[in-house]
């Protein structure tokens, strides 16, 4: 999604404040690197967007009176607290990095998430090495990361930084979404993506935060593949013998969404096929490549995108990501109703597709999507 050139947004104690495109674009980097450390989520970026917004309002910050140095390297001003540097005033003398090191805004990103894979793991700690924190209101993580003297001026910023991660989305690493929609369930409330994905918010002293996906899906997650609906509440015929319908076992899962809902695909790969099926109706094809683990390592994978109201806007040959949407909800072809009919196959290295929706045992290369995307996705 494209940076905005500027942002409007308001604190929780009601001041106006605009941010321009490098600040955005600094945003953008925070959230992206998020996507590469894995298991954050949405609460894990608005956590650090938060701290950001407190620490440096979004700034990579030198340091010319503790380090001269810091000048020398790409900044968008200077700010002179203590021994602190970059968007997150990180302290050299703390343990979290080189002068240089803080100056990388990537950088002083992965070592603000922490974790196994940050460069400081285990201390200083980061967010995902704070016990708790997916549960815990999102100003008490960042105090718990920063030990500021001040730990009340973080949640000020929770809806600005919920304002920037909808106006920026997933962040330049493919996989993010952007709110479109806030439903009402009991005590909890539901948020809806522009890429299909969901999931649970309560609202709490501290605003929403988010909690894992409904039913282990859908969503970006961190595996290889991602569920393109709720697997639990929005599918509709399964894998499986059936009656009725194209022949006597159906080879894919349907999920019957509203005609027009945008379509995620469900991992990395290449567009293989895209053309109108009589059955199929606009039919896309996507080929994930050669699987390295799991079940199926070793096998080839693709997966099928059914019954779309248009020709899916994905070429033969065109790369796409994990949930990056190809194409839109229809009742074409061989359809009773708007729905995705997705198929998962699993064949050798360079052998085709084989259907057989017939059930008379005989060889099939569609294997049951629920059983492969329970494994694969996070």
């Amino acid at each position: 999604m494209t940076i905005p050139d500027s942002l409007t947004s308001t604190t929780r104690d009601g001041e106006t404040i605009t941010l321009n495109h490098t600040q955005l674009t600094r945003a953008d980097t925070i959230i992206s690197t998020a996507n590469t450390v894995g298991g954050l989520g949405d609460k894990g970026k608005i956590i650090a967007l938060m701290t950001s917004l407190v620490e440096s309002t979004l700034r990579i910050l030198s340091n010319v009176s503790a380090y001269p140095e810091s000048a020398g390297y790409p900044n968008d001003g200077d700010g002179g607290d203590h021994d602190s540097l970059g968007l997150f005033q990180q302290r050299p003398t703390a343990g979290w990095g080189t002068v240089a090191e803080l100056m990388d805004p990537v950088y002083s990103s992965r070592a603000f998430y922490g974790g196994p894979s940050g460069p400081n793991y285990p201390s200083p700690s980061g967010v995902l090495d704070i016990s708790g924190w997916e549960t815990m209101d999102n100003g008490e993580v960042c105090q718990a990361v920063q030990v500021s003297a001040f730990p009340d001026r973080y949640q000020n910023y929770e809806p600005v930084a919920i304002d920037i991660l909808n106006a920026i989305g997933g962040g330049s690493t493919p996989g993010g979404g952007n709110i479109v929609k806030i439903r009402e369930m009991g005590n909890q409330l539901m948020v809806i993506y522009d890429n299909g994905s969901k999931a649970l918010a309560y609202p709490t002293t501290g605003g929403l935060w988010y909690v894992k996906n409904t039913g282990g899906g859908p969503g970006p997650g961190t595996g290889s593949f991602m569920w393109p609906f709720d697997p639990n509440t929005q599918t509709g015929d399964e894998y499986g013998p059936r009656e009725g319908g194209v022949g006597t076992f159906h080879e894919g899962l349907d999920f019957p969404v509203g005609c027009d809902t945008p379509i995620p695909c469900i991992g990395n790969g290449t567009g293989s096929e895209n053309y109108y099926h009589a059955n199929f109706g606009n039919l896309l094809i996507v080929d994930h490549g050669v699987l390295p683990g799991g079940t199926y390592a070793g096998k080839q994978c693709r997966s099928l995108y059914a019954h779309q109201n248009a020709p899916s806007p994905i070429a033969v040959g065109q790369s796409v990501n994990k949930g990056d949407i190809i194409g839109h909800v229809g009742d074409t072809g061989a359809s009773f109703g708007c729905h995705l009919h997705m198929e998962v196959h699993i064949t050798n290295p360079g052998d085709p597709i084989v259907w057989n929706t017939n059930n008379d045992g005989g060889y099939r290369t569609a294997v049951n999507p629920r059983t492969f995307l329970d494994e694969y996705s996070a």
